[in-house]
């Protein structure tokens, strides 16, 4: 398991100009917000992994958000229900992402409907 001290040697090292963190493997939001700001402090790029769902993508943004910087966000072109049906289509603007300026993540009621058929026991 990575420890922030890990990521600090890539930091400061000049090997990388874009790093990137995937928030549901390593440290949630809190960790990846306390990286992401070393990394702009560094001059490099923050840029979140997340080939996951739609709760963890959106997750991700408000993070990129929060840390600010020239980063963006990676997202997976894979079809994945358990993100395209999460997404709130009033977040969605020309291929770009509008992160909600109130505290969610911006996932629907109608969206947790959406992806009632995928519900396990």
């Amino acid at each position: 398991m990575l420890r922030l001290s890990d990521f600090r040697e890539a930091i400061l090292g000049n090997a990388l100009s874009v790093i990137q963190v995937d928030l549901a493997k390593w440290g949630g939001p809190r960790g990846c917000t306390a990286v992401g700001r070393e990394i702009i402090a560094s001059g490099k790029n923050y840029c979140p992994h997340v080939p996951g769902g739609g709760v963890s993508l959106l997750a991700s943004a408000q993070t990129l958000a929060a840390v600010g910087g020239p980063g963006v966000l990676e997202v997976d072109a894979n079809p994945n229900p358990l993100r395209s049906l999460l997404m709130d289509d009033a977040l969605i603007m020309e291929g770009a992402l509008k992160v909600p300026d109130r505290a969610r993540l911006g996932v629907s009621e109608s969206a947790l409907e959406r992806i009632e058929e995928y519900r396990t026991a």
